[in-house]
């Protein structure tokens, strides 16, 4: 009875005029505020099966709808999808300017403090305000490109991923990239890998096995 009319809600959403939507699956692990209710209130939440389902059909609906799945948890109608949010999949190069930015600038990483009295006691000394400056070498940056590319529905060349399997000389993740290609959670296509609509539900298992 909790999640009768849930379709109709759906649906409205869809015929809200909206042309992003995002959806993520409810994590309480990671609060224990909410980790405890759900302990205490076991019947206010979804078991994570019942979530995995909904995420789907409503993945489904927004398909019908004319939205594309253009990553993990981001859907938009075509030429609507986050330009800010695809630029740090695709590394595309960004300055960080102000309080807790990030950059990918000429081969390092760097972020600013986050906070304001440091940022501007580092300005006021002339210094740049970083708490973090590294350098991106070539097996960091083909690390990234397969870890962050594979967000995108679109993934990433396939033979980027197998060369960079290879290389890694970890049969645990040879093994693993097999028997993700045979179980479905990953799939080539027009010469590229990619997650399934499925495999994107245990995404970041997968993600972590290249971090």
């Amino acid at each position: 009875q909790r999640f009768r009319g849930r379709s109709t809600v759906r649906v409205r959403l869809c015929d809200a005029g909206v042309e992003h939507v995002s959806i993520y699956l409810l994590e309480t692990e990671k609060t224990k505020t909410i980790e405890e209710d759900r302990r205490l209130h076991p019947d206010r939440y979804l078991s994570d099966d019942a979530q995995a389902e909904l995420w789907l059909e409503m993945g489904d609906l927004l398909a019908a709808r004319g939205f594309g799945h253009y990553e993990i948890s981001n859907w938009a109608r075509p030429g609507r999808e986050a330009r800010h949010n695809v630029k740090y999949w695709l590394r595309t190069p960004t300055l960080g300017l102000g309080v807790s930015s990030h950059e990918l600038w000429a081969g390092r990483r760097r972020a600013n403090v986050s906070n304001l009295d440091q940022y501007l006691a580092a300005l006021e000394a002339g210094h740049r305000p970083v708490a973090l400056d590294q350098a991106v070498g070539a097996a960091e940056a083909a690390r990234e490109e397969i870890f962050l590319g594979l967000r995108l529905s679109a993934g990433v060349p396939a033979e980027r991923i197998a060369t960079f399997v290879v290389a890694s000389q970890d049969v645990r993740l040879w093994n693993d990239y097999e028997g993700w290609l045979a179980e479905g959670i990953l799939e080539r296509r027009d010469g590229r890998v990619r997650f399934t609509e499925r495999g994107f539900l245990v995404s970041n298992e997968v993600l972590s096995r290249f971090v």
